[in-house]
């Protein structure tokens, strides 16, 4: 069944030099706990397509739909993580989680309960980490605390907009462990834009491969490694072979954008 099903998406912006078309005629399905990456060069619209879909832009055409029925505007029943850190500096971490739910007005007894399970489940229960401040932790653990935040307020769908892409190598792996980890025991929807091939073929059951001027999708792609994935399948012949194919792709599109940039000037 279609968690997300996007229908003739459009969008325009407009601007001093004239329109500036952003996406166009998307159609695409999300299914019910899929796990789906978007990569494509850089101002094909992939974050705009994924705040459309949370509700915090409004597509010039088209229609978004979630378990069937139309969506307008944001909802609870989505939740978006950015690349840059979200979580409120003046509040403690286990505050940060709680939010959310105070919002909700969930009784006080259930909010710890709840708290201490998204501690648990993004790793953050050592030295009571739960009463330090954001500034008191490593970008990595700001990264786990804006997870368990969006986790605890128990979206449907989860949207990652290049979660990990100001984090170093080996924290962005050990998060794409865990995030894979949550995934699997929670069994969210997620739509995921990167800008790191190896990070889409390692976490996506389809890459949604788009192109820019104006965004629309290029290419499907499927890797075909089984789950639970092991890190150490980024070593295999098939792993690295997938990882050339997708290279060669945007290789493809990037010089299509550069003949594109040079016909207009």
């Amino acid at each position: 069944m279609d968690k997300i099903r996007l229908e003739k998406i459009n969008m325009t912006f407009r601007s001093k030099k004239g329109d500036v078309h952003i996406l166009h005629n998307i159609d695409l399905n999300v299914r019910d706990g899929e796990f789906v990456c978007f990569i494509g060069p850089s101002g094909c619209g992939k974050s705009t397509l994924l705040r459309i879909i949370a509700g915090l832009q409004t597509a010039t055409s088209g229609q978004v739909f979630k378990d069937g029925k139309l969506l307008i505007g944001p909802g609870s029943d989505r939740a978006m993580v950015f690349q840059d850190d979200s979580v409120f500096p003046w509040l403690t971490v286990e505050k940060n989680i709680e939010y959310g739910l105070k919002i909700k007005n969930l009784p006080k007894q259930e909010r710890k309960i709840l708290v201490d399970y998204y501690l648990s489940l993004v790793g953050l229960t050592t030295r009571d980490l739960r009463r330090y401040y954001p500034k008191e932790l490593s970008g990595g653990m700001r990264k786990r605390v804006d997870m368990a935040r969006a986790f605890a307020n128990d979206p449907d769908v989860l949207l990652m907009d290049e979660p990990f892409g100001m984090l170093d190598a080996m924290t962005k792996e050990n998060l794409q462990i865990e995030t894979l980890r949550i995934w699997s025991e929670t069994k969210k929807t997620i739509c995921f834009v990167t800008h790191d091939l190896e990070e889409a073929l390692f976490l996506s059951d389809r890459i949604i491969v788009l192109e820019s001027d104006p965004g629309k999708v290029y290419q499907v792609y499927l890797p075909h490694f089984e789950r639970p994935r092991d890190v150490n399948i980024k070593m295999s012949s098939d792993f690295q072979m997938m990882r050339k194919e997708l290279i060669d792709v945007m290789d493809i599109l990037l010089s299509k954008e550069s003949r594109h940039d040079y016909e207009v000037k």
